[in-house]
């Protein structure tokens, strides 16, 4: 599903972050670099969230006096690091969609741009939401208090949207979707909270 044809590498775009955190893979002309990045945020971002996912379960569950985060310690634990990942995509998301670079807007001006048109920051928010979801949030599901059917059917639908727009297809829109989806999971979070 990384498969992708052959593209020149996008310049940064003007707030620089893909250059602050991508820069030795802008540097390069070979497309095989820019796949490995995306792999690398792909599986960097997976198991951050697990191993952050980790530590908080075992910081809520056995090294913080008793409390109400004794109850639920993975539940707590991923409302942890789901906000803050949420917070991210809807930050990045937000920007790229009401400040695109002059590669993004040259290439969205057509209905074939906007269509299959390869974004290097929808490709890095793609990348980075598939990874948590394949490695982190769907097997979570685990948890007792996180196994619901509309939580795993989202998880397991987000995921395979992931793939679609990695081919690449629509992926103009995900920093639209990203931002604002992202903002409504924030609120999500907390409605799931105070239900429990």
């Amino acid at each position: 599903f990384l498969r992708r044809p052959r593209r020149e590498l996008p310049t940064p775009g003007w707030l620089g972050f893909e250059w602050l955190l991508l820069h030795g893979f802008y540097t390069s002309t070979d497309a095989t670099c820019l796949r490995h990045m995306y792999l690398s945020v792909l599986f960097g971002t997976g198991l951050a969230c697990a191993t952050a996912q980790a530590f908080f379960t075992l910081l809520f569950a056995r090294l913080l006096p008793d409390g109400i985060w004794r109850r639920e310690p993975g539940f707590l634990a991923h409302q942890a690091v789901g906000l803050p990942l949420m917070l991210i995509v809807a930050g990045v998301g937000t920007v790229a969609w009401f400040f695109p670079d002059e590669a993004s807007q040259k290439l969205a001006a057509t209905p074939e741009g906007r269509v299959h048109g390869d974004f290097p920051t929808s490709d890095w928010l793609v990348s980075l939401l598939l990874g948590e979801l394949l490695l982190w949030d769907i097997p979570m599901s685990a948890f007792p208090s996180l196994r619901s059917a509309a939580s795993v059917g989202h998880h397991v639908m987000m995921a395979l949207a992931c793939v679609i727009a990695l081919q690449p297809y629509l992926l103009y829109y995900v920093p639209f979707q990203g931002g604002g989806g992202a903002l409504r999971q924030v609120a999500v979070h907390r409605a799931v909270r105070e239900q429990v």
